[in-house]
């Protein structure tokens, strides 16, 4: 993948610095960030790569949408793109709830969290070139296929009548010429 979308969406200013700061080391991840759950919905028009969202969107904001409710509306409105959800909390409920809504993976925000987010990543961004490889060789081979079928056509009915219809004209053959009537 040339250049990776990633929307990365936690209410926590100073995490949301630490974690473009670590990932703004590769350069061919586009980084964007969001506070709210709301505000990254509204973006998802861009089609991101990858959103890492936090699941507590709502420590700041107690009226703003948690995280797996915006996991939920991802998912309802743009089912390819992939979510890495963070927490810090160790809670198995909450990790089970994740992927069980569509995130590819939970991540707690620890020492290593930055490595296992880059990780999932590069798992990511190799399972969708691997994806586009894979479409465009079915591509390829539907043309080639069709390709094949109509030279097939071609041969049968240069077999069958190898003027053609009579486009061709046969070897030692005058073609026809045409009477203009006198009047």
């Amino acid at each position: 993948m040339a250049n990776t979308l990633i929307y990365l969406v936690d209410d926590d200013d100073l995490f949301l610095k630490t974690a473009v700061h670590n990932l703004s080391q590769n350069k061919s991840f586009t980084i964007k960030t969001f506070t709210t759950g709301e505000d990254v919905l509204k973006a998802l028009s861009k089609k991101p790569d990858i959103i890492i969202l936090d699941y507590f969107l709502d420590s700041e904001k107690p009226n703003a949408m948690t995280g797996i409710k915006v996991l939920q509306e991802i998912k309802q409105i743009s089912p390819d793109v992939e979510v890495i959800m963070l927490s810090g909390q160790e809670d198995i409920d909450v990790a089970v709830n994740s992927v069980k809504y569509g995130a590819v993976d939970y991540v707690v925000k620890n020492k290593s969290a930055f490595i296992r987010v880059q990780n999932d990543i590069k798992r990511v961004t190799k399972n969708k070139d691997k994806e586009a490889d894979q479409q465009n060789f079915r591509k390829f081979a539907r043309t080639m296929i069709i390709f094949l079928i109509l030279l097939v056509i071609f041969l049968i009915i240069y077999l069958i009548d190898n003027s053609i219809f009579g486009l061709i004209p046969q070897p030692g053959q005058k073609p026809p010429v045409e009477e203009i009537p006198v009047h």
